[in-house]
């Protein structure tokens, strides 16, 4: 029975506009599958980098949706975000709540999102049907006798395999169950959706024992676990609270997401050559960690300012030899002098400058990383 019976959840006409919408806006990126009726909406990284969440932004981890019948197929996570972003004036980040909460390691992987449909269980991962991380757990999927899990249930789990890691060692070949949704898009309790997908042969993402969120924050914040025993990155990313309401936040440690940062060569140069580029930084969020969002968003502005000055400082040196713009020889002779030589030509012959300013405040060498509170 594919998931997109009656009974799954029908999408009015207001939802459709207001995904469309977020769409038009940039925000959200809508992604065909090759041979079904299916569409996956991912949220964008100029959403990620411009901080544009709402309900829809939220949800839009990986939603998929069978546009021909207008319902939901699969149910994500919604966006989730570090503990620090709680409390610090964010409207889309209130501050933490008093209330019951889980632990749960965070793995080290990519999410997939498995549900049923036309026929047979599928595999996505947050942005793509196809990808390589998807195409794995398709075929892990494949090999195995699914005929325990629920048709109409989304099932999140963590896709983990050597060739798959990002900082931490672990030699594990599995989708490990991080989390399950019914198909009205209702989560269901962990316990209830393991022994199903126990079943397949897949494991299930572990829980800790903390006295409190504050303990945990702060064994974290000196790479130490839940028990207080130091941990490395190469051990663990960190751990995910979900408190009894279902949100959920991330406490990362510090020594992972510096390991992170490292292998995407995350520096003031990466930042730089984006600008130099021409290109969007929002971009560069598919590749380093959002940990370092406020450091990039300080690091931009830092550059375009300085940017900028030079661009002026050219400009009035050009303009103070305004004289000698009608007489070549003179005016080499006095650009030659200043440090804007090249630049001075260049408006000279009604050319821009913005390249020759980008390399004029390209960062020096290759500085440590940037320090960040996970």
């Amino acid at each position: 029975m594919p998931a997109n019976t009656p009974e799954t959840l029908r999408l009015d006409d207001r939802f459709l506009t207001a995904l469309a919408r977020e769409v038009d806006n940039g925000n959200v990126r809508r992604v065909g599958h090759p041979q079904l009726p299916l569409a996956l909406y991912a949220y964008t990284d100029s959403c990620v980098y411009n901080g544009n969440w709402n309900g829809m932004t939220d949800l839009c981890r990986g939603l998929v949706i069978d546009e021909s019948a207008r319902r939901v197929v699969a149910w994500p996570f919604p966006k989730f975000h570090n503990h620090t972003a709680h409390g610090a004036g964010h409207p889309w980040a209130l501050p933490l709540p008093s209330e019951p909460f889980e632990v749960y390691d965070k793995i080290d992987g990519s999410l997939g999102i498995v549900f049923h449909y036309a026929g047979r269980w599928r595999v996505a991962t947050k942005e793509s049907f196809t990808s390589e991380q998807a195409r794995w757990a398709q075929t892990w999927l494949d090999d195995r006798d699914t005929s325990a899990l629920a048709c109409g249930t989304t099932y999140l789990v963590e896709v983990v395999y050597p060739e798959n890691r990002i900082v931490v060692w672990s030699t594990a070949r599995t989708l490990t169950l991080l989390g399950a949704y019914d198909r009205f898009g209702v989560e269901l309790p962990l316990a209830d959706a393991a022994p199903a997908w126990q079943a397949v042969g897949g494991d299930v993402v572990r829980g800790r024992t903390v006295r409190s969120v504050e303990d945990l924050i702060a064994f974290a914040a000196v790479n130490r676990g839940p028990d207080g025993a130091p941990v490395s990155g190469t051990d663990t990313e960190g751990w995910v609270v979900r408190y009894r309401s279902g949100l959920r936040v991330k406490i990362k440690i510090p020594d992972y997401v510096r390991r992170h940062g490292t292998r995407t060569a995350t520096g003031p140069r990466t930042v730089w050559q984006a600008l130099a580029d021409g290109n969007d930084p929002a971009g560069l969020f598919g590749e380093i960690p959002d940990e370092f969002l406020p450091w990039v968003k300080q690091t931009v502005q830092q550059l375009r300012d300085r940017h900028g000055a030079w661009m002026e400082e050219a400009r009035s040196a050009f303009d103070a030899l305004r004289e000698l713009h009608g007489d070549r020889a003179a005016f080499a002779a006095q650009a030659r002098l200043t440090p804007y030589a090249a630049a001075l030509f260049r408006l000279l012959d009604g050319n821009s400058i913005d390249d020759l300013a980008w390399t004029a405040v390209k960062p020096e060498g290759t500085p440590p990383q940037p320090t960040v509170t996970p």
